[in-house]
């Protein structure tokens, strides 16, 4: 998806223009979880699985609440 400049350019939005670009954590997270947990997933290691999910979960409610102060004007 492409917007056009003022001046006639084009300009393609990045992660600070509303591009739709995961955080870090939350990527290596979840393709550590993908490549690593969930081929070998059984009974036994299940709980590492959980733990993922708990993390990218924790992850993701803190980049809410942080976006959501800055966005009100209750950080910087």
């Amino acid at each position: 998806m492409a917007f056009l400049a003022t001046q006639g350019q084009t300009v393609h939005p990045g992660p600070a223009a509303g591009g739709r670009t995961a955080p870090r954590p939350l990527t290596a997270l979840a393709v550590h979880a993908r490549l690593r947990l969930i081929p070998t997933l059984t009974d036994d290691n299940l709980n590492g699985l959980a733990w993922h999910i708990r993390g990218i979960t924790a992850l993701a409610i803190a980049f809410v609440v942080v976006g959501a102060l800055i966005r009100l004007g209750g950080l910087g």
